[in-house]
């Protein structure tokens, strides 16, 4: 006699690319918002001027954005440090 295992129906997730996308953003945003206390401490720091600090912030995140969000996540900290100092 053969023993069969139960199966339990699954239906498949329907991935469209919306949800990708909605996936995609949510990750993003979560990063720079993990790196953004540093970021302006690093910049206050540096600029002695908390507005002017805001404001490479901001571009540098903009800049990560506009050349980095289709890099894989693991690099994401590694190059918005590199291009924010570069900035």
């Amino acid at each position: 006699m053969v023993a069969t295992m139960p199966t339990i129906p699954v239906r498949p997730v329907e991935w469209n690319r919306a949800s990708v996308e909605s996936v995609a953003e949510r990750t993003l945003d979560e990063f720079l918002r993990s790196v953004e206390r540093r970021a302006l401490r690093m910049a206050e720091l540096a600029t002695l001027n908390r507005d002017e600090a805001l404001d490479l912030v901001q571009d540098a995140m903009f800049g990560f954005v506009r050349h980095y969000a289709a890099k894989p996540v693991a690099d994401w900290a590694p190059l918005f440090y590199v291009c924010s100092t570069a900035a």
